[in-house]
């Protein structure tokens, strides 16, 4: 490890992670929240609470100049180490909530009613600084400021969020037989212009439960527990870019030492042009539908529940229509797709005792499959992210024949679209499925998708889920299944 002069040898490596600087990294969590509670009058009540939480980060690396020490005693710095250098990045995260809500309830003559009415806003602000420069005066002090290099690089990225909300609930129930509800939110947020910034998102429950009823007690000792219910609800989805300010056109800046052009005698800044905006973007919004069923059987040691749903989504965020290539930017994002997903949820517990021993079990099986039921695709393009039609996380690939067996069939068959070099006996024999001689894929769409056809999907299907639990005297397992 170390050369008979006592130094470490060059080959081992260990030098270079001893000696060759560090990079730290510290994160500073700060959480502070506080709540409000005031009884108005019996049944009505008033909250407001705040949470601010930050995270603060400092990470900084620093690269020191590794000597490599020769056997005639001569030091030459080891590659990629010199000249020294430092580099420093802060980032401040900060988030900020504010709820307020009052809600009021009243019980009389077998009727529930209760109502909830609240704001909310949210902000979340960001900054992030960097700096960088080589050639240190010092590796023992470690600093920007103590950096005499021509590299000198300085960043800085600063970001806001605001959302604001306002929503509302009524719940009422007739002696827990007949259950409604009622809710909405108004949501708003900064990622969009002032005309698409804020929409509204309703939603409805109902439930009966038979087994409350009079003409349900012949059944009672057989089914406890017998419920139906139905529900429709609306969502709103901001969160689907990562940036903040999408319809801001961002125009990228080039350093002098990195642009290739001569202005007065050197080299300048240059500023490039913009990408595309959309001015019109706004929330992505989920529908859904759904009705279930709610049963306990056996004095409630058998449980099952069942739900059928139908979601549909409108006005998801995608690339635009392709535009000619000569335009040279990438298109923006639109609110173009819709799909529809149905799918189902069934639920089997069974709990029980037997003196000291106690066990159980849980069974959940999930089935789902989506669609894209608009897109503005009119080329019919496979290569795009959807079209109408399409079944969500399908794959197009092709088909195979099986294994090339000898010369001949490697001379009959033209796959130099797949690989352009030479096709060995027992390499992969693909089925020419359009008949044309060769195999690729066409126009790569609908209509002319060559050789290529739909040979799977990565949507899982048939989704399960076991849960066994079991305890005796103090002892517990728990065994979970899935697949």
């Amino acid at each position: 490890m170390k050369n008979p002069d006592g130094n470490w040898s060059e080959g081992s490596g260990i030098g270079i992670f001893t000696d060759g600087g560090r990079a730290k990294a510290t994160t500073d969590n700060a959480i502070l929240t506080g709540e409000f509670l005031v009884h108005l009058t019996p049944g009505w009540d008033f909250t407001a609470n705040y949470t601010f939480d930050g995270t603060y980060i400092d990470n900084s690396n620093h690269r020191k100049t590794f000597y490599v020490v020769k056997p005639s005693g001569a030091k030459d710095p080891r590659g990629g180490t010199s000249p020294n250098y430092f580099e420093r990045n802060t980032y401040k995260n900060q988030h900020y909530t504010v709820n307020a809500f009052t809600s009021y309830e009243k019980t009389f003559g077998g009727h529930y009613f209760k109502a909830l009415a609240g704001f909310t806003q949210e902000l979340y602000d960001n900054l992030r600084l960097q700096g960088s420069n080589d050639n240190l005066y010092s590796d023992e002090v470690p600093s920007l400021g103590l950096t005499y290099g021509v590299n000198r690089n300085a960043n800085d990225e600063a970001s806001q969020l605001a959302i604001r909300g306002a929503f509302g609930r009524i719940n009422y129930n007739y002696k827990e037989k007949y259950l409604l509800e009622l809710n909405g939110r108004y949501d708003g947020t900064s990622r969009f212009l002032k005309d698409k910034r804020f929409k509204f998102y309703p939603g409805i429950s109902a439930g009966w439960v038979l087994s409350k009823e009079d003409f349900w007690q012949p059944l009672s000792n057989t089914i406890e527990q017998f419920k139906i219910r139905g529900s429709y609800a609306s969502l709103g989805d901001q969160a689907f870019t990562d940036n903040y300010y999408p319809f801001y056109p961002n125009l990228a800046t080039t350093l002098p030492t990195d642009t290739r052009w001569i202005f007065n005698g050197g080299r300048g800044s240059a500023v490039g042009s913009p990408g595309l905006v959309n001015y019109g973007l706004s929330w992505v919004t989920t529908n859904t539908l759904g009705f279930g069923v709610d049963a306990a059987f056996l004095k409630n040691k058998l449980n099952v529940s069942f739900d059928w749903y139908k979601r549909n989504g409108k006005n998801y965020a995608m690339e635009s229509q392709g535009l000619p290539a000569l335009l040279g930017v990438r298109p923006p994002l639109v609110n173009d797709g819709e799909t529809e997903t149905k799918g189902i949820e069934l639920t089997v517990g069974w709990k029980d005792k037997i003196n000291e021993l106690s066990y159980g079990a849980n069974l959940v099986f999930s089935d789902y499959i989506g669609k894209v039921t608009k897109i503005t695709n009119p080329q019919g393009l496979i290569q795009r992210q959807w079209y109408s039609g399409m079944t969500m996380g399908e794959i197009w690939g092709y088909e195979t024949v099986g294994l090339f067996k000898d010369q001949a069939e490697i001379d009959a068959t033209n796959q130099s679209f797949i690989h352009g070099g030479t096709w060995n006996i027992g390499d992969v024999h693909y089925k020419d499925l359009n008949g044309d001689g060769k195999i690729d894929n066409g126009d790569n769409t609908l209509s002319n998708p060559g050789d290529r056809k739909i040979i799977g999907n990565t949507t899982p299907r048939y989704s399960f889920g076991l849960n066994m639990n079991a305890a005796y005297k103090g002892f517990d397992l728990t065994v979970f299944l899935q697949g």
